[in-house]
């Protein structure tokens, strides 16, 4: 991994390796290849293309479906800026002593009084199904990006990803509304809080409505009349992405409120909503945080350090926050968040559960810059003084190699 990995990114540098089950790719997609690339693209904050045995997948190629044990290449000739995979984890946080969200009352309005992800329940009454409406004191505001991270990550994360000030305002800080949806508080805890899941915005610059998995009895819902004649048609999919998470939220689905690539409701007034680039760069954390292999883990967390934790922000390491998590006295059924049971050590913040699945199905993907034609992995590489030699030009040496005694 290179030392530089988002400040002067050297070019042909395989430095990041994800292993995702082809299980989550299927369900997930119904064209698997053109998701891999909008994952690729959610961690790297950049556009760019898939590379497979020696060669550029064409748009034909992209139509087809993955197979177990292939190996896919992300290919950019522009900067990337990594996504953090230690996102969801409050133990890195700046303000963990603040108040919770200031404006639930303002989110709950906006979101209906109900939570945007799980539909009324199903009951028999009489041999007749009836549904049952979700009381909303099992809801709460959820942050997307949690809000023990502070305004200045928010702000940082802006910053790094290149966004326009004006399209990605949030007057609020952490604590504006485009950065919560109103949501039950199991979902929330499970989906957010141990980053299990994540929502994806379709369609986007990688994937269509026809590339996306819905079931056929849950088609997208109707535009509002306000957006039919605009560009703004865009829908928000609840996707879960870690096989705990079906186990845990199983009941939800039992009774009929909960699928995957379940469409969120949206209100026609989306000027609040939480917009595409939050969403995106959660989409990138959370795939980092589930399939990066350990060894490129503790090496990114150490430069992320750098790009989305200022120096002035005390970083708190060992010390967990519930101010984002859910209130265990609002649902009976709470279950305490999986980070507040691990072990403080940094190796054991973001474990994947894949490695302690079953299932032997493993799709190893990796990201490759190309350019100027630098040591890959497979040959055996490994000494950081000789990637240096090898990688960068003399002018960057100094700089680099600064770097590593800083950060070793």
């Amino acid at each position: 991994m290179p030392p530089g990995m988002a400040v002067d990114k050297p070019p042909n540098e395989r430095f990041l390796r994800l292993e995702i089950p082809v299980t989550i790719i299927n369900a997930s997609a119904r064209r698997g290849r053109k998701w891999l690339l909008y994952v690729a693209t959610a961690i790297a904050g950049t556009h760019g293309y898939l590379h497979q045995d020696g060669r550029d997948l064409q748009p034909e190629d992209m139509q087809r479906s993955v197979v177990d044990n292939e190996i896919y290449d992300f290919v950019t000739e522009a900067a990337v800026c990594v996504a953090d995979a230690q996102c969801g984890d409050t133990r890195t946080s700046s303000n963990a002593g603040e108040s919770r969200l200031h404006n639930r009352e303002s989110i709950r309005i906006r979101d209906g009084g109900r939570c945007v992800v799980l539909e009324p329940g199903i009951m028999l009454r009489a041999g007749s199904r009836h549904r049952l409406e979700v009381a909303s004191v099992d809801c709460q505001a959820a942050h997307i990006l949690p809000h023990a991270k502070g305004s200045t990550y928010l702000e940082a994360v802006v910053q790094a990803r290149g966004l326009n000030e004006n399209v990605s305002q949030f007057d609020g800080g952490i604590d504006d509304e485009k950065n919560a949806l109103f949501m039950d508080t199991r979902i929330h805890a499970v989906g957010l809080t141990d980053q299990t899941c994540a929502f994806l915005y379709v369609p986007n610059l990688c994937m269509t409505m026809e590339d996306v998995l819905y079931p056929e009895e849950h088609p997208p819902p109707p535009l509002p009349e306000s957006l039919q004649h605009t560009t703004e048609h865009i829908y928000l999919q609840f996707q879960m992405l870690a096989e705990g998470a079906y186990i845990r939220l199983a009941d939800y689905m039992v009774q009929g409120r909960l699928w995957n690539n379940k469409f969120i409701r949206m209100p026609d007034d989306r000027s609040s909503f939480p917009p595409f680039f939050i969403c995106h760069f959660y989409y990138g954390c959370t795939a980092l945080h589930l399939w990066l292999d350990k060894d490129s883990l503790s090496t990114l967390n150490r430069y992320n350090h750098q790009r989305y934790y200022p120096p002035h922000i005390d970083v708190k390491q060992e010390e967990s926050s519930d101010e984002d998590e859910p209130d265990p006295s609002d649902d009976d059924n709470y279950i305490p968040p999986t980070h507040a049971r691990k072990h403080h050590r940094l190796e054991s913040m973001t474990s994947s559960p894949i490695q302690e699945s079953t299932d032997a199905s493993a799709f190893l993907v990796s990201w490759l810059w190309r350019a100027n034609g630098v040591a890959m992995e497979e040959d055996g590489v490994e000494d950081p003084q000789t990637i240096i030699r090898k990688e960068f030009s003399s002018d960057k040496r100094e700089f680099v190699e600064k770097w590593c005694q800083e950060s070793c």
